[in-house]
């Protein structure tokens, strides 16, 4: 009996102090709020604020508001910590501005302080978007501690989205890029060619007919610039070629190859035969409407991104193209900026965020392409050949993801390392879907075998050097009849490589992004001119050109209707706005490298 009355005291002393806490922190609750959740277990007090906040049901509620304020500093989960936010910042939009005049706030709640008064601003300044964001950040300054100063609300950075698109045909880009250190030459590419589509002296007319070799009337010429070797990077020599892109550090690239500073191999298009004539072409993106009327560079190696970022804003950007590596597209895109993000790379768990988009020419795009194409050519045992690291690891899995989207059955994964000299066996390890490696580790699901047991195609992920001691072997270990059919990413297409090579990758089938494809012959020649044949460099160049593109139609990028045949390939928008790269394939036929549907 005397421990059933300590025990029973102990109960009422706990939910006495629970109670008191709700009252002190301005919510008041009634007998069925302050009991409990079950007949043994106390309510905790996120729960009992829950129930406040429940009991408002969605309507102006200041107990309600209140309970959030409480309630956020006792979340451990930073989802449920934004979910707090957004619904917080939900409700308070819901109070008319007689109700939020009658709001009495005490002296001690500094929080709620700045919840209102960042409604006031907002509710101030919502047709002004420049006045909105420097209010903000002077708001961020006066309540560092307010949790809305470190996240803002879904809702709220959406809303300035939506300004930016009403107010675009005034938008200012802030375009970040490493100009001064290692990754110099990468970023200036990029620049390139985002400053010569904006002064339209890069035109790309998408189709393969076109041979012209003199630039059409009207169009500007490039900027000449002058050609240098190739050699490895040096932050000490900004005219020296970059040879090694930082794969490790998320450098957008597909090619690891040092290119030779020797004429560009050209791709030999339907338009050659005399029955096909060139196609007239177009000014540079004539059809499209230009809301970017300023653009402002800003260099990645000079600042921390943190600085250039308060930078941006103070200057007034309303976009910021980039940056160009991972961790500052991470930084960037987890920090609570209100601007609008095109950024330049992709992300392995996007952050998904109302006003951020992502653009990369990402190698996984190549693979989920691959398998797209080889599963269209009827095969169902394909055989993903890469180097033996995370790479090829990666490249595998988006290859076997997409191909069970299409129906298809196990890919398997067969792996070599550096220069191989030795018999490379087309066997390799069968690839788990991402969607089925949990049931797969639990038991549940067996893959099926594929059809005969043998492989019938390989897409060979390898440089240019590789695939030459790689191709002839895989050739000499098959017969004729039953060999393979062979596929390999734009990471094997270098300029340079010679009639000789050409004749041995006989048949093989790959992509490259159309600027290289054959789209436009006479921008590709003074392009690779410019960077010394470097295909690398041609390639950012075509990214920077659609880069300012996409700058310009960011309000269709958001609502995922955009559609663009590109210079770094046709262009369309899929998941947290992530753009999509579908490419042109082409085949080495006769000593010639020729579009595919040309070939045939």
């Amino acid at each position: 009996m005397f421990s059933l009355t300590i025990s029973r005291y102990r109960k009422q002393l706990l939910c006495t102090a629970l109670f008191s806490t709700l009252i002190i922190s301005g919510c008041t609750l009634d007998n069925q709020t302050a009991g409990t959740g079950g007949k043994n277990q106390p309510e905790t007090l996120v729960q009992q604020y829950q129930r406040v906040i429940d009991a408002a049901a969605g309507q102006p509620s200041m107990d309600a508001v209140r309970a959030f304020i409480a309630q956020e500093p006792l979340l451990t989960d930073p989802d449920a910590h934004q979910q707090n936010i957004n619904e917080t910042w939900l409700m308070l939009t819901r109070f008319s501005p007689d109700e939020r005049n009658k709001v009495q706030i005490k002296a001690d709640e500094t929080t709620l302080r700045g919840w209102m008064d960042l409604l006031i601003l907002w509710q101030g300044n919502q047709q002004d978007q420049k006045a909105l964001l420097a209010a903000i950040g002077d708001w961020q300054i006066r309540y560092p501690e307010n949790p809305a100063a470190k996240l803002l609300p879904q809702d709220l950075i959406q809303s300035m989205s939506s300004m930016y698109n009403q107010t675009g045909k005034n938008a200012r880009v802030a375009l970040f890029l490493p100009l001064s250190g290692q990754a110099k030459l990468m970023g200036d590419a990029i620049r390139q060619g985002f400053t010569d589509a904006q002064n339209g002296a890069a035109n790309f007319t998408n189709g393969y007919q076109q041979t012209t070799t003199q630039a059409p009337a009207g169009q500007p010429a490039l900027p000449t610039e002058p050609v240098t070797a190739q050699t490895t990077v040096s932050a000490a020599d900004p005219d020296k070629d970059i040879s090694t892109p930082d794969l490790a550090n998320g450098a957008p690239s597909n090619n690891t190859d040092s290119d030779g500073a020797t004429a560009a191999s050209p791709v030999v298009a339907a338009a050659q035969e005399p029955a096909l004539i060139s196609a007239p072409q177009a000014q540079p993106y004539s059809g499209e409407a230009r809301s970017v009327t300023d653009v402002k560079i800003y260099d990645t190696d000079s600042q921390p991104l943190t600085t250039l970022l308060a930078q941006a804003q103070a200057d007034g950007m309303d976009l910021i193209v980039g940056p160009l590596f991972k961790g500052d597209v991470t930084a960037l895109a987890s920090s609570n900026t209100p601007l609008n993000i095109l950024a330049l790379n992709e992300l392995d768990t996007p952050i998904a965020k109302p006003n951020v988009c992502y653009f990369s020419l990402s190698p996984e795009d190549e693979a989920r392409n691959a398998a797209q194409f080889i599963r269209q050519e009827n095969k169902s045992a394909p055989l993903v050949l890469t180097q033996d690291n995370n790479f090829g690891r990666r490249i595998a899995q988006s290859f076997a993801d997409e191909w069970q989207k299409t129906g298809g059955g196990v890919v398997r994964h067969q792996t070599f390392s550096g220069n191989p000299g030795s018999a490379i066996p087309l066997s390799g390890v069968p690839v788990i879907p991402a969607s089925q490696q949990t049931a797969q580790t639990e038991g549940l699901v067996s893959q099926p075998e594929p059809a005969g047991g043998g492989v019938d195609s390989v897409y060979i992920i390898a440089t240019s050097d590789q695939l030459t001691y790689i191709k002839p072997m895989l050739e000499f270990a098959t017969s004729a009849r039953g060999r393979p059919a062979f596929y390999a990413s734009s990471r094997s297409n270098k300029a340079g490589t010679g009639k000789d090579f050409q004749f041995e990758m006989e048949g093989l089938r790959l992509t490259d992004i159309p600027l290289i494809a054959g789209g436009n012959p006479q921008l590709l020649s003074q392009v690779a001119g410019r960077f010394g044949n470097d295909y690398t460099r041609v390639r950012l160049y075509a990214m920077g050109m659609d880069a300012w593109r996409l700058a310009n139609q960011y309000g269709d990028m958001q609502s995922h209707s955009l559609r663009m045949n590109g210079a770094s390939g046709d262009l369309s928008i899929t998941d947290n706005c992530t753009v999509y790269r579908r490419l042109p394939w082409l085949v080495f036929k006769q000593g010639n490298i020729t579009p595919l549907a040309s070939a045939n």
